[in-house]
């Protein structure tokens, strides 16, 4: 536990530090918003992963969707994975969303805690930190997760496995 609190006081002030000026802008017809990311030092640091959601528009009759990603695998305890958006799309505040029932044969309910998520950089990121308390490579845990994303309709919903 102290562990964890630990891991979520160091993401909240590598959060800040990552808003601070250096985000380039975008234009998107006459607003112009700043494009938030998550540094590629902090990406490729160890258990830590980014994740790029990407939402390909509406054109005619399709409407707008997410984009598949592929499905996450975890070794070891205590990750972070930050899912980003580029452009005017945002999360919602449940913009990812760790199902807490077993929707499916063979996947798994989490356990209480197991993770921990909250949205960041005015929506264009979404962070969860991944206490991997169960699951190892004998005994992988499969968890079903959803993408939510403001202004498309239709969540995606990929998986994560803690092995």
């Amino acid at each position: 536990m102290v562990k964890s609190a630990g891991i979520t006081a160091a993401m909240a002030m590598i959060l800040t530090a990552c808003a601070s000026p250096g985000g380039t802008e975008q234009t998107a017809g006459s607003a112009t918003s700043a494009l938030l990311t998550v540094p590629a030092a902090i990406c490729n640091a160890e258990r830590h992963r980014c994740v790029t959601v990407t939402v390909t528009p509406s054109s005619g009759s399709n409407p707008a969707k997410i984009d598949p990603v592929d499905d996450q695998y975890f070794q070891d305890d205590n990750h972070v994975v930050f899912w980003t958006l580029a452009g005017t799309y945002t999360f919602p505040n449940d913009g990812i969303k760790i199902v807490e029932v077993s929707p499916l044969p063979g996947v798994d309910v989490p356990p209480k805690g197991e993770f921990t998520c909250r949205p960041a950089f005015s929506g264009h990121v979404f962070f969860c930190i991944n206490r991997h308390s169960v699951g190892s490579s004998a005994t992988p845990k499969k968890y079903k997760y959803t993408i939510k994303v403001n202004g498309v309709a239709a969540p995606l919903d990929p998986f994560m496995v803690n092995n």
